[in-house]
C-alpha cells in the first residue's frame, strides 16, 4: 500500500501536521519558521538552512522539523510491518563525518511510549535512530533508550537510497535496513506498539546547553511505501 505518493504537489493538511508537544517552556511546535517544501515527480522536498530555534531540553532541542501524520499506522498482532521508501539528503555548514551534527530521515513515533525510530543520514553517513521523544527537562542522555548507530559512509550527497523499518511486535524487535541490507536492529522495543505515526524530519542531536552552529538540512523523499505481513 501506498502511503504517500506526493502527487497532489502541497502537503495534504488531512493527512500531514507539524508536531506539537507540552514542552518546559509551554506548548512546543517542531517547526522552524524558513522551512521550505518544493514538490517534483512524485517527490517531497523540504529544507531548512540554517536550523535557527533552540531549546533548553532535549528532545526540543534536537528535532528541528518535525511533520507527522495525521493517523497512525495500525501494527499487525503477528507478523512484521514493514515500511519503505527512498531519500536523499543534503546538509550544510555540518561535520560530514559526525551524523549526529545534522541530519534528515523517516521515522515511526510511537505516541504511547513516547519513543521515534528513524532511518537518517546526512548526505556522507547513514544511521538508525532510537530516542525517547519526551525526555524530563534536565534528563541525562544515558536515559535516551538507545544511540544513534551508523551504517555506512561514503554516500554520495544527493544520492538516493533505499530505508527499510521494519517492527516485529511479537518478539519486540525494530530492525533498520539499507539498499536491502540490515544494518541495526533494536531487540527490546520498551513497549507492545500497536499503533505508530509516520515522521519526516530535519534535526542534529546536539548537546543541552551547546550553542546551534547554523547548519542546515533538505530531505529529498519519494513515495512511502506500508507493506503489513
Amino acid at each position: 500500500m501506498i502511503f504517500e505518493d506526493w502527487s497532489a504537489e502541497e502537503l495534504q493538511s488531512d493527512k500531514w501536521a507539524i508536531f506539537e508537544s507540552p514542552g518546559p517552556e509551554g506548548h512546543w511546535r517542531f517547526e522552524e519558521p524558513g522551512a521550505e517544501m518544493d514538490f517534483g515527480e512524485k517527490t517531497l522536498i523540504l529544507r531548512v538552512n540554517p536550523f535557527t530555534r533552540k531549546a533548553d531540553a532535549s528532545p526540543f532541542d534536537d528535532f528541528k522539523h518535525l511533520v507527522i501524520s495525521k493517523e497512525p499506522i495500525a501494527v499487525p498482532e503477528s507478523g512484521v510491518l514493514t515500511l519503505e521508501v527512498e531519500f536523499a539528503v543534503r546538509c550544510q555548514d555540518n561535520d560530514p563525518f559526525v551524523l549526529r551534527d545534522a541530519m534528515a530521515g523517516f521515522f515511526l513515533c510511537d505516541m504511547r511510549s513516547a519513543t521515534a525510530f528513524g532511518a537518517v543520514s546526512n548526505g556522507t553517513l547513514a544511521g538508525a535512530l532510537c530516542v525517547r521523544m519526551a525526555l524530563r527537562v534536565g534528563a541525562s542522555e544515558a536515559e535516551v533508550f538507545a544511540a544513534i548507530a551508523e551504517a555506512w559512509d561514503r554516500l554520495a550527497p544527493g544520492e538516493h537510497h533505499r530505508y527499510t523499518l521494519q517492527y516485529e511486535r511479537s518478539i519486540d524487535k525494530m530492525g533498520f535496513w539499507l539498499d536491502r541490507r540490515l544494518f541495526y536492529a533494536v531487540r527490546r522495543v520498551p513497549a507492545k506498539i500497536d499503533q505508530m505515526h509516520l515522521g519526516l524530519a530535519l534535526l542534529t542531536l546536539e548537546r543541552v546547553g551547546q550553542p546551534l552552529h547554523g547548519q542546515g538540512a533538505e530531505l529529498q523523499i519519494g513515495p512511502i511505501e506500508v507493506i503489513p505481513t
